[in-house]
């Protein structure tokens, strides 16, 4: 027989086999226990469970679909769920009315995925029930047992390298040319999955949907995946498992769903109708038929159906699984593990009623390629002609992860078939709209025969090839094609008001086109696209291609830092006349470093942040979507400020400009991010944050606490109040440490005047009807007036030294020009863990008076404050940690702690398996109370899974930890 008749024949075989399934009509069948309950007398009163099959008639539209020549996989999908929704309530509600009339009390669960019911009845009724017209089947709804390994022994450390079990199979071919199951989904029907364990916590897709899209536990209240024996997780990581370059998965870069529908050791009973409640979940994970997003390419099956339960070769349980692939689902079976003896498949894997109906997946030692003594063997006891299984794969000392973030070996069909299942994830991404039988049929074709000659009882078709298996999957018509990279031109800076040159990588994993056109467009304000069109050229079929001729592109001048600007690219592939459509994003200049946060009063706004800088408003050195900083209705007053903190020239750290005039980089990075409280102690709003100059070249190294507060009475709204603690984080001593605070207003176009107003060293700029000051709350070391020449002035680390070291008062410039001012504390000689404060208020007026009344305020108000602070220190009796709020929390929560003398402290999240995932407070810290907000990142600034996390505060002698739920 030809190649391409071997193909249809399999496929008019299996259409041929779901007509059989939706419309032959038969006697209802009871399953052998419920037989037996019926020849007990004892048991007549007693209830049991069971399923009910309603025949669906000649509604049944699995068939229809398929036969109509449906070519996308959405198209089939929504016409077989939309049918089977719409034929199983027909067909359930006249067999739901005769049973109400026999057994009122019935309470019955509904199913579409086959007409089915699930209730509680007396034995005494099943007879008259099982004689209802409509009625195909009655089956005791009885325990599903697991397919467990036949052995499993704790990983001895992690290999990083390519497994055995993956190059049997010839996977690495298909990750070379990009397929390995990026944006597929696989599914499992297994004891779980531990969703928090490494190796998998990022591909759950329920990362990004609802929780119930992502994971089925009909027994269970939890929402995150858990695992208790571990058999699950194991399945699960032999199909898309991996950790940076170990990859023990097929596909890598698919995403996973799973149903507990498997006994985990404990008292909950998983039965018959948690299978199909399962089938029914994955069909349509987010209950709309049109979406397939959602729904998994492929189901591993490691469980089967108890001979005592159902005849060897029952037929029942047979149309769901018909119905799940009609809907574009592969389903994938262990074997099982009664080998060596004959006809030792269990159900549903031993079906033989075609070709390609029942995917079995027997077991190999990979280092010989003999089958596994363990691995059920064929024929199939409902056809002794067919052979079963269908392939074999790896399955003896098989690597993957397991319960408790761990991994382990273990051997079994269960373990070679997760194997065959992500390879149908990357068949899947070379073609979504491949059929279910399309994908059989290219997994049988590119076996290698290994025991005897053709098809046989031990090995079926033989070792599938992966890479073989991708030339009998039809090519797509439009291929995936992926964004996998983006090269601006230049410094690789795309910044407000620069031209630029944009290179973009395209991806066409399996390299199935020669040449690609594509153009650019944007609806974003403040972009012009001047050269919108390119070229892509796939050389020799690879997969990668970037356009020789680049995109050309402007951003305007008024685009904010940090923001993320959208483009469509609209691609066409020779001799197609559409056009596909990607989504491309680009970065405009530098992201925000930190948090940053607007204090507003009625009076003023001013932009603040955890790194040392202040403003970001149109028209700043650095506009990255702040206020900057306004009064009375005012545009924009402030073009910089920032801290200089400095021993000498080289150990300098600073958030001001460079020598180049950029400020988009500071040297400050958050140890605790901004966060705010409103009422603070003084009825103020109060933001506070913790910085180290970790980030500098050269650290001195320091950390700095900073509190800022603003408020809105009368009188009290046109300052600010900024407070810093600089502390010594080395373990020696710190001499000669100076702190500068540099402002750069721009008040008037014409050019501002700097003075010094009253005895406590106000100096302040005035423009205009604007007048801005800074006013010192502790001592100060120096003020100096700095001149912008030429346009802004950059600032070497010599300079900015200078500055901040400089003795006494040079402040006062009577010639209106572009100025800015700075004002020094120090020196200070710091201890290890010593600390000092630097307070000063930004002051703002409409005239001299005005300044100066405000500054006047300020200081009042800062010794009134310092009065409650220096009370409320004392406050803290003992040590303690506090339950954080909101909890459960997505995404941020607020963990505050007390301590009730100065001490090292550390605070830290911590996830189950023991590993900490962030450093939240981590050093010297006086008594008092605390507040800092966790953001669900880890230390690489990702985001976490969901799941349970345990939050720790310890010191010297203290140590309390409390848990929290992160859930998205």
């Amino acid at each position: 027989m030809s190649l391409y008749s071997k193909n249809i024949s399999f496929l008019i075989i299996a259409v041929s086999l779901v007509f059989i399934t939706c419309s032959v009509v038969s006697a209802a069948a009871l399953s052998p226990s419920l037989e037996n309950m019926l020849l007990n007398s004892a048991s007549q009163d007693s209830l049991v469970s069971v399923i009910v099959f309603v025949d669906g008639g000649s509604e049944c539209l699995a068939a229809k679909a398929i036969a109509r020549g449906e070519t996308t996989l959405r198209g089939r999908h929504e016409m077989v769920v939309t049918g089977l929704k719409t034929a199983g309530s027909r067909a359930l509600e006249k067999v739901e009315t005769e049973i109400y009339r026999i057994y009122p009390e019935a309470d019955m669960q509904e199913y579409w995925i086959a007409p089915a019911l699930v209730m509680d009845i007396p034995v005494s009724l099943i007879s008259a029930i099982a004689d209802l017209p409509g009625v195909s089947a009655v089956i005791e709804n009885a325990e599903v047992e697991f397919i467990e390994p036949v052995e499993s022994n704790p990983a001895v450390g992690k290999i990083a390298q390519v497994y055995n079990h993956i190059t049997s199979l010839n996977i690495p071919a298909l990750w070379k040319i990009g397929l390995n199951g990026r944006g597929r989904l696989v599914c499992s029907f297994d004891t779980g999955v531990e969703g928090t364990h490494p190796a998998l916590a990022s591909k759950w897709r329920g990362n990004s949907v609802a929780n119930s899209a992502a994971w089925f536990a009909p027994t269970s209240t939890d929402s995150i995946p858990f695992d208790r024996a571990g058999h699950g997780t194991h399945t699960m990581g032999l199909m898309v498992g991996s950790i940076s370059a170990d990859s023990f998965g097929v596909a890598p870069g698919a995403e996973w769903i799973t149903a507990a529908v498997i006994d985990q050791g404990q008292t909950l009973s998983k039965t018959i109708a948690d299978i199909l409640a399962a089938f029914q979940w994955a069909t349509d994970p987010d209950g709309n038929p049109a979406t397939v997003s959602d729904m998994p390419d492929v189901i591993l099956n490691s469980w089967g159906i108890p001979t005592t339960v159902l005849p060897p070769c029952d037929a029942t349980f047979n149309q769901v699984i018909d119905n799940v692939e009609a809907a574009g689902i592969v389903t994938v079976y262990a074997a099982g593990n009664e080998g060596p003896e004959p006809q030792s498949l269990r159900l549903p894997a031993n079906r033989a009623s075609s070709p390609l109906n029942a995917f079995a997946v027997g077991a190999i030692d990979q280092t010989t390629n003999v089958v596994a003594g363990f691995s059920s063997r064929g024929p199939s006891s409902c056809d002794t002609t067919q052979k079963k299984p269908e392939v074999v794969a790896p399955g003896v000392n098989i690597y993957s992860c397991t319960k408790d973030g761990s991994y382990a070996v273990k051997s079994g069909t269960s373990m070679a078939a997760p194997l065959i299942a992500g390879i149908v994830a990357l068949l899947r991404q070379y073609n979504p709209d491949a059929t279910v039988e399309e994908i059989k049929n290219a997994i049988i074709m590119s076996a290698r025969d290994l025991g005897t000659i053709g098809e046989d009882n031990n090995y079926g078709h033989g070792l599938p090839d992966a890479f073989k298996a991708l030339s009998f999957i039809p090519a797509p018509p439009v291929p995936d094609v992926y964004v996998s990279g983006k090269v601006i031109g230049g410094d690789g800076i795309a910044m407000p008001g620069e031209t630029f040159d944009l290179f973009v990588r395209l991806e066409i994993p399996g390299g199935s086109t020669d040449t690609l056109t594509a153009f650019i467009a944007t609806e974003a304000p403040g972009v012009s696209i001047l050269d919108n069109d390119a070229l892509f050229f796939f050389s020799d079929k690879s997969i990668f291609s970037v356009n020789i001729s680049p995109f050309v592109i402007r951003f305007d001048s008024s685009l904010v830092h940090g923001s993320d600007i959208e483009f469509k690219l609209y691609m066409q592939l020779p001799y197609q006349a559409d056009f596909d459509t990607l989504a491309l994003h680009l970065t405009v200049g530098y992201d925000p470093k930190g948090e940053m946060f607007t204090h507003s009063t009625s009076s003023m706004n001013v932009t603040v942040s955890d790194f040392g800088q202040f403003g970001f408003g149109p028209g700043s050195i650095y506009p990255a979507g702040g206020a900057g900083l306004t009064f009375c209705g005012s545009e924009n007053l402030l073009y910089e400020a920032g801290i200089i903190v400095g021993r000498n020239s080289l150990l300098l750290s600073s958030s001001v400009r460079d020598s180049s005039c950029h400020a988009y980089i500071s040297d400050f990075g958050a140890e605790e991010q901004l966060a705010t409280v409103y009422p603070d102690i003084d009825g103020g709003y109060n933001s506070s944050a913790m910085f180290t100059d970790n980030e500098s070249a050269i650290p001195i190294p320091v950390t700095i606490n900073q509190s800022i507060s603003s408020y809105d009475a009368p009188g009290d709204d046109g300052f600010v109040i900024i407070k810093y603690d600089i502390i010594n984080s080395s373990n020696e001593n710190l001499n000669g440490i100076y702190f500068g605070f540099l402002s750069d207003f721009d008040l008037d176009d014409a050019g501002d005047l700097t003075a010094v107003s009253g005895d406590d060293g106000l100096i302040y700029q005035s423009g205009g009807s604007i007048f801005s000051g800074i006013q010192p709350l502790t001592a100060f070391h120096g003020m100096r007036t700095i001149a912008n020449i030429g346009g802004k002035k950059g600032l070497t680390d010599v300079e900015k030294y200078n500055y901040i070291s400089y003795t006494g008062v040079d402040a006062e410039r009577v010639t209106p020009d572009d100025y800015m001012t700075l004002v020094s504390f120090g020196p200070y000689n710091l201890a290890p863990g010593a600390s000092r404060e630097i307070s000063f208020a930004i002051v703002m007026g409409e005239s001299l008076d005005e300044l100066n009344a405000y500054a006047v305020r300020a200081k009042e108000k800062y010794n009134i404050m310092t009065d409650i602070i220096d009370q409320t220190r004392i406050l803290p009796k003992n040590f303690t940690l506090h339950q954080n709020y909101p909890n459960p929390f997505n995404p941020t929560t607020v963990i505050n702690f007390d301590i009730d003398r100065a001490t090292d402290m550390e605070l830290s999240v911590f996830n189950t398996l023991g590993q900490k995932v962030a450093t939240l407070f981590e050093g010297h810290a006086a008594a008092g109370s605390y507040q800092v907000v966790w953001d669900g990142t880890n230390k690489s600034g990702q985001m976490v899974a969901s799941g349970i996390y345990f939050y720790k505060l310890t010191a010297a002698e203290y140590s309390e930890t409390r848990k929290m739920l992160l859930v998205k």
